[in-house]
């Protein structure tokens, strides 16, 4: 069972155990329980991945016994869950997040959109987060197919095929300049060369039929 959080809660094995006797309830038919045969059920492991603002070591373990009330210290308890709770911030745990391209796109879209936020409003932080993650590839096919859904999430209406053919055609716009330059800087190498303006043209002609 994994849960993610951006803020620290120390009652996460309350909750957990919780979660895993309905589970348990939902997956064991109620008459197996009364069956003098063993009743196999799956290994319970419970992971929160943490990313809030509060500074939090790489791993810890939370466990239900330190709630207990009037447990002596070393005093073995007849019930316990402990919970491993991993910092998934951008920095944080990097072997863990170099087995996960999704965690690790995660955890860099939210770092993006906390950088954004020192100098913007956290609507367009997190929409230009989205975009940055997509042009440099991280989450992109995420993104992509629900980058609208991110920022909807949060801000309501937001048209996303309108931002996507506005990114769509500023990305075209930069392709056209960057094609002008290296025209240019072919023209110019083609005159170094002592090639005429003609002999220039017919070449640069060839060139865009062959593409």
């Amino acid at each position: 069972m994994i849960e993610h959080q951006s803020t620290l809660n120390w009652n996460m094995p309350l909750r957990f155990l919780s979660y895993i006797a309905r589970v348990y309830e939902k997956i064991v038919e109620r008459r197996a329980l009364y069956k003098t045969a063993l009743v196999k059920i799956p290994k319970p492991e419970f992971i929160v991945l943490y990313n809030g603002l509060v500074e939090a070591p790489e791993k810890r373990e939370l466990r239900l016994s330190d709630a207990f009330i009037g447990l002596e210290a070393g005093e073995k308890t007849s019930l316990d869950l402990i919970i491993r709770v991993y910092n998934i911030n951008y920095g944080q745990n990097t072997e863990l997040l170099r087995r996960s391209e999704s965690l690790a796109g995660y955890a860099q879209f939210v770092a993006k959109v906390r950088e954004n936020e020192t100098a913007m409003p956290l609507e367009q932080a997190v929409t230009e987060a989205v975009r940055y993650c997509i042009k440099n590839r991280i989450l992109v096919r995420f993104l992509e197919e629900h980058g609208g859904e991110v920022v909807n999430m949060l801000f309501g209406e937001w048209d996303w095929d309108e931002a996507k053919e506005a990114w769509q055609e500023e990305a075209r716009e930069e392709g056209e300049q960057k094609g002008r330059a290296e025209t240019l800087n072919e023209v110019l190498e083609l005159l170094k060369q002592g090639y005429r303006a003609e002999e220039i043209e017919a070449k640069l002609s060839f060139k865009a039929i062959d593409k």
